[in-house]
């Protein structure tokens, strides 16, 4: 997949897919962080702030 061949609307939420990976990573990493980025890259795609 080339990030230039898809429209805007289907790459806003690859990358917000993408981020909340990479803070999933960091949280496993250095936990204080990861939260701080988790809960950042959550608010950008709408979702609860807590999803447990």
């Amino acid at each position: 997949m080339n990030l230039a061949d898809l429209t805007n609307a289907e790459k806003v939420p690859l990358l917000l897919e993408l981020l909340e990976e990479a803070g999933e990573q960091l949280d496993r990493a250095w936990p204080a962080g990861g939260r701080r980025y988790l809960s950042a890259v959550r608010e950008m795609r709408g979702d609860p702030e807590d999803p447990e």
